[in-house]
């Protein structure tokens, strides 16, 4: 379960999360905490991170692909 309570936690619950992914969709899930949706294309990097963090908190990896997909 990913945990967006905080980055540090964000970081954590992702890295453990992806783990359980297989290698297609690793790199799924990596492009979705890049662009997250309603991600706008003058965001800044910390502005996609937090939108990341608020939209995929209580999130499975799976989940957050297959929201992605």
């Amino acid at each position: 379960m990913i945990d967006g309570s905080s980055p540090e936690a964000f970081a954590e619950t992702t890295e453990s999360a992806r783990r359980d992914l297989s290698v297609k969709d690793r790199l799924d899930f990596d492009a979705a905490l890049r662009s997250p949706p309603g991600k706008r294309i003058s965001d800044s990097e910390a502005e996609a991170a937090e939108l990341a963090r608020s939209t995929y908190d209580g999130m499975t990896a799976a989940e957050v692909v297959e929201l992605n997909r």
